[in-house]
């Protein structure tokens, strides 16, 4: 079956509003919500793609999980693990626990959907291009009154997009700014202290977006209807990685690769301590920002996809 069909681009996804005044005014800034028209992005993961996905690959905890008020479910509880005739083991959705939990109210949690189902592969490569970010696809479904993730924020920026069913939303706006979530998952507690007053809330329905910059303290309830939404994650290089990059291009440079004098006078340390801080600041120049922020866009980018049998042709696989 050929799934190639028109990629949704941003203009697409915040429509009505102008794709101007959306990065104009809260792209990378404030919350906003987008009312948009009903059975627009439906046609982007029908519930029955969603089903053959979830039968035909072999899906392992964590990229699947199941989450009920915050807390994840033991992965037997609906996967099994079945070693083949020559001992690989993996694992595959067991039907009767899967249906037993989502009927029990949990939410279905499906990350990186854009690599396994090419029409949502094809909305995160136009996103990725038009904001220069790196984009990441994730699920979030449920059949019943499903509340998946306590209240929680992200460390990167996120489009929710409403494709199926309602969902009620309540968010709670910053309260650090730029924060960033390193080395920490989703089920673990963000150390800034947690809201407890919405400043939104309302109900999300089909078709649909919420846009929340990093940072953003939200939860999402499910109603009495199936409801599926696409958590579209915005990741945007920041100083820090900067920096980081910065420290391989160090390597080349003798000033960083001497021992700091732990046992040297105070004058001789503040010397070295000098020449090390002329260094970076020598090196943080806009053209050296400006070829790391290519130098991360190139990698960022999804790979070439696979064309057999043209693609086994010399001529095809030169870079």
């Amino acid at each position: 079956m050929n799934t190639q069909q028109h990629a949704v681009d941003l203009a697409e996804i915040v429509n009505p509003m102008s794709e101007g005044d959306f990065m104009g005014f809260y792209l990378r800034k404030e919350f906003c919500h987008i009312s948009g028209a009903r059975s627009r992005f439906t046609a982007l993961l029908p519930w029955d793609t969603l089903s053959r996905i979830l039968h035909e690959h072999r899906v392992d905890y964590p990229r699947l999980r199941l989450i009920r008020n915050g807390e994840t479910l033991p992965p037997l509880s609906y996967l099994e693990y079945v070693t083949d005739r020559r001992g690989t083991r993996f694992a595959r959705v067991r039907q009767d626990g899967l249906a037993r939990e989502l009927g029990t109210g949990a939410m279905l949690h499906f990350a990186a959907i854009d690599e396994a189902h090419q029409p949502i592969e094809a909305v995160a490569t136009a996103l990725g291009e038009r904001l220069k970010s790196k984009i990441t696809v994730n699920i979030c479904a449920g059949v019943q009154d499903s509340r998946g993730f306590a209240t929680h924020w992200d460390g990167h920026d996120v489009l929710v997009m409403q494709v199926h069913g309602r969902k009620y939303w309540r968010v709670y706006g910053t309260t650090q700014p730029h924060p960033l979530r390193i080395g920490v998952g989703m089920d673990a507690t963000p150390t800034m202290d947690k809201p407890t007053t919405p400043t939104w809330e309302g109900m999300i329905e089909e078709g649909d977006v919420l846009y929340l910059p990093r940072g953003c303290w939200h939860s999402a309830q499910g109603t009495d209807v199936p409801t599926l939404h696409l958590t579209v994650g915005i990741i945007n290089p920041t100083g820090i990685d900067f920096l980081n990059w910065l420290a391989g291009e160090f390597l080349t440079n003798e000033v960083f690769r001497m021992d700091l004098p732990e046992l040297q006078p105070g004058d001789f340390k503040e010397r070295h301590a000098s020449a090390l801080c002329n260094a970076v600041a020598a090196a943080c120049t806009v053209e050296t920002m400006e070829r790391f922020l290519a130098l991360t866009h190139d990698k960022n980018r999804p790979p070439l996809p696979i064309t057999l049998p043209r693609a086994t042709k010399p001529q095809d696989t030169k870079l």
